[in-house]
C-alpha cells in the first residue's frame, strides 16, 4: 500500500513537471489536460488547481476559473494571489459587488495592502461609489506614496468629479515617478498626456509595450495621444494592431470607434461605437426589452433611452423623426434632468424618467445607437428635417419682451462645458479670451452660460457689456427651455463646444462654434462646415490652446458681418 502511494506521488510529480513544461511553452491545451489528470488523482493539489484556474482565466473561461480559485482558497485560506485572481475574474464578468467583497477579504488578511486598496477603489467606481473610491486611493497612497497606479486612479476620478485642479496636482506628482512595471508606465504616460507632454507620453507608452506587448491599456493610451497630435493613420494602426492581438479591451475598442468616427469612417465607426455601452460607469438597462436592430417599426412601440450629456442628446434627438416616419410609437426616457429637452422635439408619444415604470415596448434602443441601427453612414443618408427642435412659443414671446431693446446685432455667448468631461480642459475657453470680441461696437452680447464657468463673468473685467439673466435662466421651465426661447430672439450664437451651439444648430439658427485642437470626433478633421447642422460654422484652433489667435479671426468675421448688414441697410 505504501509503495502504491509512493508510486502515485512520483507519477503526479512527473505529470506536474510535464504540465509546467507545456504551460511555460504556451501549449495550454496540453497543460490543461495534464493538470486535470493530476486533479483526478489528487483533487487537493494546490498548484494544479491554481495553474488550471489561470489557464481557464487566460482563455476567457472565467466561470470555469472561479471555482478553481475558490478551491485554492479553501485549501489555503491565506493565498493572496488566489483572492486577487478571483477578484479579477469577477471584475471581467462585471460582478463588481462580489469583487469588492474579495478585495475586503484581501485587506483583512494582508492589512496595509496598497494594491488591494487601489483595486477596491476601482470596483467602487464601477458601482458609482466615487467618494468611497477616493478614500481607498488616499489610504493606498498613505501606505505607499510612490504607488503610481493609485495616484493615476485618484487623478482620473478627481477629473471625473469635476475637480480638474486637484486632478492636475495628482498628475504633476507622477512626472518624477520611476515606474516599476508596464502598468505604472501607462499611469505616468496618462499624467504626461494630461499635462501637455505628449511626446514624452508616447515614449513612455512605447516603453510599456516593450515590457508587455499585450497590454491593452498601453495600446489605448498610445492611440489617444497619437490622435491628439493629429497622427490619425498611426493611431488607427495602433488600434488595429491591438485587434490583431485579440485584445478585447473595452477602452481600446471605444477609442478605436472614436478614431473611425473622427476620420469619417461612419459605417465601421457606428458599429464599433457600441463598445461605449460596455465602459466603466455606463449603467446597464434595468429592463429586458429586446434591442432594436433595424426591424420594421410599423405599428411597433420603441423605448429610446437618453445617454451621456445634453449636447449628445440634442445632436441625436434628430433620429426621432425617422423612427416616427417608420410608423413607431416612441417612448423617450432617461435621467430626470435630461428628459425635459425632448419637449422641444415633435414625434415623441410618451415620456418617462429614471425610476418610473417603463410602459410596454416591443423594442429598446440607446439614443446614440440609432444611427447604427438606421444605417446613417455617412450622416445625412437618413433624411432629417432641420430644425428638428423648436422652442416653446409662449417662452419665446416672454423673452422677446424681456430682452433689452435697441439696435445692433444680438449675439449670445457660452464658453464652458461640463468639467467632468475628459477633454473639457481642451475644449472650454476661459472667458477672458472673449475680451476683443466683447469690445466690438454695434453688438449686444447675451450670456447663455449657466452653472459651470458662469462665475467668470464677475471677474472678467467686461461683464458690464454682457446681459446676464442670472438665476432666472431655465429655473422654472427646465434645462434649456428658456435658453432655446432666448436663442430664437438672437441673430447669432458664438460658443465653445458645449450644449448651447448644439441647441442653436438643432433649431436651424446661425451659430459659430469655436473648436479646439484636438477636436471632438463629431467635427471631423477639417473644414468650416459640418454634416450635423447646416447653420453652423466651425472656427478651428490652429494649435492646442491658441484661443487668442482664433478669437482674432472670429472678431474679423464679426466685423465683416456687421459691414454686410450695414450695406443691406
Amino acid at each position: 500500500m505504501v509503495k502504491s502511494e509512493q508510486k502515485e506521488r512520483v507519477h503526479i510529480k512527473a505529470l506536474f513537471a510535464r504540465a509546467l513544461e507545456h504551460h511555460q511553452a504556451s501549449n495550454l491545451d496540453a497543460a490543461k489536460k495534464a493538470y486535470q489528470e493530476i486533479l483526478e488523482l489528487d483533487p487537493s493539489h494546490l498548484a494544479a488547481n491554481g495553474n488550471l484556474a489561470t489557464i481557464f482565466a487566460q482563455s476567457g473561461a472565467l466561470e470555469a476559473a472561479l471555482p478553481m480559485y475558490e478551491r485554492v482558497i479553501a485549501l489555503r485560506p491565506d493565498h493572496l494571489d488566489a483572492y486577487n485572481n478571483k477578484a479579477l475574474c469577477l471584475k471581467k464578468l462585471e460582478r463588481h459587488e462580489e469583487a469588492l467583497g474579495v478585495y475586503d477579504q484581501v485587506i483583512a488578511l494582508a492589512g496595509d495592502n496598497s494594491m488591494a486598496l487601489e483595486k477596491k477603489g476601482l470596483a467602487l467606481e464601477e458601482l458609482d461609489r466615487s467618494e468611497e473610491a477616493l478614500e481607498c486611493y488616499d489610504q493606498a497612497l498613505a501606505i505607499d506614496p510612490s504607488f503610481v497606479g493609485a495616484q493615476v486612479s485618484r487623478g482620473n476620478l478627481l477629473q471625473d468629479l469635476g475637480q480638474p485642479e486637484a486632478a492636475r496636482e495628482c498628475f504633476e506628482k507622477l512626472l518624477s515617478a520611476s515606474p516599476r512595471n508596464a502598468d505604472e508606465m501607462i499611469g505616468k504616460a496618462v499624467a504626461q498626456q494630461k499635462l501637455g507632454k505628449s511626446e514624452d507620453a508616447i515614449k513612455t507608452c512605447r516603453a510599456a509595450l516593450e515590457l508587455d506587448p499585450l497590454n491593452g491599456d498601453a495600446h489605448a493610451n498610445l492611440g489617444v495621444i497619437l490622435k491628439d497630435l493629429g497622427c490619425h493613420e498611426e493611431a488607427m494602426s495602433v488600434y488595429d494592431k491591438a485587434m490583431e492581438l485579440n485584445l478585447e479591451n473595452k477602452t481600446v475598442r471605444f477609442n478605436r470607434a472614436i478614431q473611425m468616427l473622427t476620420m469619417g469612417r461612419f459605417e465601421e465607426g457606428w458599429k464599433e461605437f457600441e463598445w461605449r455601452l460596455k465602459r466603466k460607469g455606463v449603467p446597464k438597462p434595468q429592463h429586458d426589452i429586446p434591442r432594436w436592430q433595424g426591424e420594421d417599426l410599423n405599428g411597433k412601440r420603441i423605448y429610446v433611452e437618453a445617454e451621456q450629456g445634453f449636447g449628445d442628446i440634442i445632436q441625436f434627438l434628430r433620429y426621432i423623426e425617422p423612427l416616427k416616419k417608420a410608423g413607431a410609437t416612441i417612448i423617450f426616457g432617461g435621467a430626470r434632468r435630461l428628459v425635459p429637452l425632448s419637449n422641444l422635439v415633435s414625434g415623441i408619444d410618451e415620456r418617462v424618467t429614471q425610476g418610473d415604470a417603463i410602459p410596454r415596448a416591443d423594442y429598446y434602443s440607446p439614443l446614440m445607437s440609432l444611427p447604427f441601427a438606421l444605417k446613417d453612414a455617412p450622416p445625412g443618408t437618413v433624411p432629417v428635417t432641420i430644425p428638428y427642435m423648436k422652442p416653446i412659443a409662449g417662452l419665446v414671446e416672454k423673452w422677446r419682451k424681456k430682452l433689452p431693446q435697441g439696435e445692433g446685432l444680438r449675439v449670445g455667448i457660452a464658453w464652458q462645458g461640463n468639467p467632468s468631461y475628459y477633454y473639457d480642459y481642451v475644449r472650454s475657453i476661459p472667458l477672458r479670451f472673449f475680451a476683443p470680441l466683447i469690445a466690438t461696437e454695434a453688438v449686444q452680447f447675451f450670456n447663455l452660460q449657466k452653472g459651470f464657468g458662469a462665475g467668470q463673468l464677475e471677474s472678467c473685467g467686461f461683464g458690464n457689456r454682457i446681459t446676464d439673466f442670472g438665476d432666472e435662466l431655465d429655473a422654472e421651465a427646465g434645462p434649456f427651455m428658456d435658453t432655446a426661447a432666448i436663442l430664437a430672439n438672437l441673430d447669432l450664437v458664438i460658443a465653445s463646444d458645449s450644449a448651447v451651439p448644439h441647441l442653436a444648430g438643432a433649431m436651424g439658427l446661425p451659430v459659430w462654434m469655436l473648436v479646439s485642437t484636438p477636436a471632438d470626433w463629431r467635427w471631423g478633421l477639417e473644414g468650416e462646415q459640418t454634416c450635423w447642422y447646416p447653420g453652423m460654422r466651425l472656427f478651428r484652433q490652429k494649435k492646442t490652446g491658441s484661443w487668442r489667435e482664433l478669437m482674432e479671426r472670429v472678431q474679423k468675421e464679426l466685423l465683416s458681418l456687421l459691414e454686410e448688414r450695414s450695406d443691406k441697410g
